[in-house]
């Protein structure tokens, strides 16, 4: 099953009061401030029981950042496995 982008943006919705809808899928989460230290790692929580396994950081950042769109990519890729 391949996992929607709507899951990801309920979850960061729901756990981080972001609005998703008002953020371009390729803007940056780090550098912008949308995530903080705390939610980061929270992130990373929630991406491990979704995928029942360990995150692979390298394949989920780009240039030490983060975004909805590589967020998405790496669920989708975790789940083509």
């Amino acid at each position: 099953m391949i996992l929607s982008d709507s899951k990801v943006c309920s979850y960061l919705k729901l756990r981080t009061n972001i609005d998703p809808s008002s953020i371009d899928y390729d803007t940056s989460l780090i550098k912008t401030g949308t995530l903080d230290s705390l939610q980061l790692i929270e992130l990373i929580i929630w991406l491990e029981k979704e995928t029942n396994a360990p995150v692979e950081m390298d394949n989920l950042l780009t240039d030490n950042d983060i975004t909805i769109q590589a967020i998405v990519n790496y669920l989708n890729a975790y789940q083509l496995k």
